[in-house]
């Protein structure tokens, strides 16, 4: 599910990318890739081109608040299984565009679920191959225990040049 508008300056427009991981219903350990590989779909004009991610909004309908980061790319990975050690190759981490650290303090607590939300991000990339940039979550604290393989959801704000 995407949200488009155009940005203040001409020739940018405004992207909200959403995906849902498919996670483990059970424990994590530290350092432990949360789903697999994100594929956040249109994310620029075309290959090659470039935009900024701004900001990120994570639903967490389990409520763990976890502590994690999330690894962009520029092209496809080889992302880790759900559940398994993040170790991404040193050719993978060439293509890092760079990380976004979730902190257990940028959750808003409901009655069942949280959200949290990072803002002033500002990381520019350019894509390579595709309109698409890619990620990966990683568990950097708790470690949580999910309900259901359907408990998280990642929306990365994007302005597209």
């Amino acid at each position: 599910m995407a949200l488009r508008t155009q940005s203040g300056r001409s020739g940018q427009w405004r992207q909200v990318i959403t995906v849902a991981p498919t996670i483990t219903a059970g424990a994590y350990s530290l350092n432990d890739a949360l789903g697999g590989l994100l594929t956040f779909a249109n994310a620029s004009h075309g290959a090659g081109e470039s935009g900024v991610v701004e900001a990120l909004r994570l639903v967490d309908r389990a409520q763990q608040r976890p502590p994690l980061e999330l690894f962009l790319f520029d092209q496809t990975f080889t992302a880790m299984v759900d559940n398994a050690a993040w170790d991404p190759s040193d050719a993978d981490l060439d293509n890092c565009i760079g990380h976004i650290i979730i902190p257990a303090d940028a959750y808003t607590d409901n009655l069942d679920n949280s959200v949290a939300t990072v803002k002033g991000i500002e990381l520019p990339y350019v894509t390579v191959g595709s309109y698409n940039i890619y990620g990966q979550l990683v568990i950097r604290g708790g470690p949580p225990t999910f309900i259901a393989t359907s408990d998280m959801r990642v929306r990365l704000s994007v302005v597209k040049d």
